[in-house]
């Protein structure tokens, strides 16, 4: 059920994001013509999460699909409305299986190990 239940809320989300972040951009550049608008895309947050066991089961690689998506939308509003995209898709985060308990994160609401690593941070400046 936890899984159902997160893949279905994420999908809402996604829809969600997909359908009114363009109306958002039309606003702005209906208010204000001459903004530039910067759209950072989306990373991977949960990237390196590894839940281990016997096996060790690549659950962040779950998350990727999602983040490839909203990326290559990013790309297509950057043509149609001429706007500036900032590719960040290969940030590096915390997030490894030896200092991240992904039940505490959650749980605590503190996602620490989702944040950029000082490399992530580096990669986003460029």
């Amino acid at each position: 059920n936890l899984a159902e239940t997160a893949i279905a809320e994420m999908t809402t989300g996604y829809e969600y994001w997909k359908n009114y972040y363009p109306v958002l951009i039309e606003k702005i550049m209906e208010l204000n013509p001459d903004a530039t608008i910067v759209m950072v895309g989306s990373f991977n947050l949960l990237n390196q999460l590894k839940v281990t066991g016997d096996i060790p089961l690549p659950v962040g690689s779950v998350m990727s699909a999602l983040s490839e998506s909203m990326n290559k939308m990013y790309k297509e509003w950057e043509k149609k409305y001429g706007i500036l995209y900032a590719d960040i898709s290969n940030t590096e985060t915390l997030a490894t299986e030896n200092d991240w308990s992904l039940l505490g994160d959650f749980m605590e609401n503190s996602f620490i190990a989702t944040h950029p690593s000082q490399t992530g941070y580096n990669y986003m400046k460029l």
